[in-house]
């Protein structure tokens, strides 16, 4: 090789270099892209005119190039017709080749996988707050539907749901009036802050004559169940079979010294008697009460304005039926103690071996006859406060399966300040009772003769 000709080296396998030696020149180096001998040899200021020598001078297939130019920016020129010529420029081929390298390099990674882990933190934060708002919340509300209790939260979503030991009897499927009117409690009984459920089950299946009291916690785990009562024998020796059913739950506001919080009332299915039990938020019976006749509702509500609840009972008084009274009333303090009602003269409708405990008030209602042989049974359907007075519900059932209904309105001593009666009912009513010139004044009259054995708010 002359002393003066130029040589070629490859480097790299990317650039050529070219030394240029001769005794009039220093050493000189020039550098260019390196392309393959299928480039033709252009150098960096040659322009690529087919796809074959950006391919060439790129180092890859044809298919491979204008893959890059599609998907990742490759710089390539077209002359303008339907079917213009490609052409490239060695330059900015160069330079977008270098930012695809960059975009590699370690810093460039480095950022990417802190915008990419600060994206997957946002979107962390996205999905939890998502998750806790619609997440469903405490239930406030529960259904039955077939033998499932389901409770729901503000938003009508499902919050749990429990498999139940049957069909519950509920007021909507009960034809005969027997079941309460609503079964639920949703109260925090021990004052963790979650509200446990409350559930007086009454069987509408094969166990119809069943009934007991569950609680579940805001999870739905079932904590405890407290049947509605168990056999007991009267002062005659008839044994009552353990046939008892739920009918009126609630919740003291304030625990007993005992620790008693519920108020659980049931009767039997076939006899007469009743039973209110006071528990304890665990479940555990305290307190008994027993009343000859079934109590199908009540009310927790402070009668004479101490700051103390008093637990009012209505619905039927047996021990009466010699006289012409039947719907009653009672009236016990929330710290009663274990006990019966006080029988009246001549009745042996007692429980063998519990003490008699007079309430604090009892009030009976007058037993008007309805004509046709069947009659009317009265009760005490529903007690609720209407400003400042009690209002004290009585209906009952005539021989047509229609209803005839009376409203009684009482101040703080039990005193009653108001009455009022379907009028519709007047002329049947007036037709057992006595001619009198005023036939509204009359049975206004009769209907407002109250038998008040106790009554310990009395002034």
């Amino acid at each position: 090789m002359p002393f003066n000709a130029p040589f070629e080296k490859e480097q790299s396998g990317r650039r050529r270099v070219t030394l240029s030696v001769g005794p009039d020149r220093p050493l000189q180096a020039e550098t260019a892209p390196f392309a393959d001998s299928a480039a033709g040899g252009q150098g960096a200021g040659s322009t690529l005119n087919t796809w074959k020598e950006i391919a060439a001078y790129l180092g890859v297939s044809a298919r491979a190039a204008q893959n890059w130019e599609r998907n990742q920016g490759l710089p390539i020129h077209r002359l303008k017709g339907e079917k213009g010529r490609v052409w490239a420029l060695p330059a900015e081929l160069d330079s977008w080749r270098q930012g695809q390298v960059d975009s590699f390099s370690p810093q460039s990674s480095r950022r990417r996988l802190e915008w990419a882990a600060a994206l997957a933190c946002l979107l962390a934060v996205a999905g939890i707050a998502v998750w806790w708002a619609m997440r469903p919340g405490a239930p406030v509300r529960c259904e039955t539907r077939g033998d499932w209790l389901i409770a729901f939260d503000r938003g009508n979503r499902r919050v749990w749901e429990s498999r139940l030991p049957g069909i519950p009897l509920t007021p909507e499927h009960d034809t005969g009036n027997q079941s309460l009117l609503d079964p639920y409690r949703l109260v925090d009984l021990d004052g963790d802050g979650s509200a446990e459920v409350l559930f007086a089950f009454h069987s509408a299946g094969p166990r119809s004559g069943e009934g007991d009291l569950h609680c579940f916690g805001q999870d739905g785990r079932l904590l405890w169940t407290q049947e509605a009562g168990s056999e007991v024998r009267t002062v005659d020796g008839e044994a009552l079979s353990a046939f008892w059913v739920p009918s009126w739950v609630s919740v003291l506001a304030r625990p007993r010294p005992d620790g008693g919080r519920i108020v659980l009332v049931s009767h039997h299915v076939y006899s007469w008697p009743s039973r209110v039990a006071i528990l304890t938020p665990q479940g555990r019976v305290v307190a008994e009460y027993w009343f000859p006749g079934w109590l199908v509702t009540g009310l927790l509500y402070d009668i004479d304005g101490d700051g103390e609840e008093e637990i009012l009972l209505g619905g039927v008084n047996n021990s009466y039926s010699r006289e012409p009274y039947e719907a009653a009333m009672v009236v016990l303090d929330a710290a009663f103690s274990s006990g019966q009602s006080p029988p009246a003269p001549g009745d042996r409708r007692q429980i063998a071996g519990v003490a008699v405990l007079p309430e604090a008030a009892s009030l009976l209602f007058p037993r008007i006859p309805y004509p046709g042989p069947k009659g009317v049974t009265w009760l005490v359907r529903h007690l609720r406060p209407v400003g400042p007075a009690l209002e004290v519900y009585v209906d009952g059932a005539t021989p047509n399966g229609t209803r005839a209904n009376i409203h009684y309105q009482f101040d703080s001593t039990l005193r009653m300040i108001g009455l009022t009666y379907d009028r519709s009912f007047e002329e049947d009513f007036a037709a057992v009772l006595p001619p009198a010139p005023d036939r509204s004044h009359q049975v206004t009259e009769a209907f407002g003769r109250i038998l008040t054995p106790r009554n310990r708010f009395a002034r």
